[in-house]
């Protein structure tokens, strides 16, 4: 057949419903068989239960959207046997031992199987007023400040970046308000915004870096001011509105708390589940220490010819 021919077949193929059929009816089945295994039957003995036919053909019309035909349910059959097969196989010749990705798999599923398994009840009034009382560390405001900047970097302009931006001051307060489009044609590009809105104080630590959010720190809303230096350069800076640290009412936060109180409920019941687990086994932990392995030695040095 040439290569002609060999793309005709192909086509035909990828038109073919049965075959879309086979490759989603196969996933989704596969799915289904990762996450619900069959019960183990006996040695040497693979049972299809009427149960599993019928899943099957649930599978086949969720598919195709129309009642299976007996070819489309002995297909995936077929391709419940071979699965069932090779796994048997598998684990005959003790391929799920030391096999790190198999390993890695069945803890997945165990987790999947006994992490979150029923969601915690949502709490009380009370239930969520004592949580946020005991917790109220973790819902603080933090501290935060709105305010602009221009740029002007070294790279670009050298020894007078910090001059030119000292300069650039009293334009800036001719101006007035100006965009943070028009503040981005004043001085030089940076990757960072113009304006930042209510920015809690460590962020400006990490977006700058200590020196500029240690300058920015004093400056009062209002008129623009500086140079200050950052980790990219000088920056002239127009501090807008800053708000301090202070703790919320309750109903600030409301949403926040009862996220958190349910998933440390969620984690509380994952971990007692896994502790019955653990309980099953005698943990037996060799705290002998390991002997160092011996030093390699040294390759006996040869001489050289000249």
């Amino acid at each position: 057949m040439g290569l002609q021919g060999t793309d005709l077949v192909l086509t035909r193929l990828i038109k073919d419903p049965l075959v879309h059929f086979l490759v989603v009816g196969a996933a989704i089945f596969a799915v289904s068989y990762w996450l619900n295994p069959p019960e183990a039957d006996s040695a040497g003995q693979i049972t299809i239960t009427a149960d599993d036919v019928e899943k099957m053909r649930n599978t086949i019309e969720l598919v195709q959207g129309r009642a299976p035909t007996r070819e489309e349910v002995d297909k995936l059959i077929e391709v419940r046997i071979r699965e069932e097969v090779m796994y048997r196989e598998a684990l005959a010749a003790g391929l799920d031992r030391d096999d790190t990705l198999v390993r890695n798999r069945l803890i997945e599923k165990m987790r999947f199987l006994t992490e979150n398994v029923a969601e915690p009840p949502a709490p009380t009034e009370a239930e969520l007023e004592t949580y946020f009382a005991a917790q109220a560390g973790r819902f603080r405001i933090p501290a935060r400040v709105t305010f602009e900047h221009v740029f002007f970097g070294a790279e670009r302009r050298g020894e007078r970046a910090r001059a030119d931006a000292a300069a650039a001051i009293a334009g800036l307060q001719r101006r007035g308000a100006l965009s943070p489009t028009e503040l981005a044609k004043v001085g030089d590009p940076l990757p960072l915004w113009n304006r930042y809105d209510a920015m809690p104080d460590r962020d400006v630590a990490l977006a700058f870096g200590d020196e500029f959010a240690a300058g920015l720190a004093p400056i009062e809303p209002g008129a623009w001011q500086g140079p200050i230096q950052s980790r990219y350069g000088w920056h002239v800076v127009r501090v807008v509105e800053r708000s301090a640290e202070r703790q919320p009412a309750l109903d600030e936060v409301r949403e926040a708390v009862q996220t958190a109180y349910l998933n440390e409920r969620r984690d509380a019941e994952n971990e007692a589940r896994y502790r019955a687990m653990r309980e099953r086994y005698d943990v037996v932990i060799d705290t002998t220490p390991v002997a160092p392995a011996p030093a390699a030695a040294a390759p006996a040095a040869t001489e050289t010819s000249r």
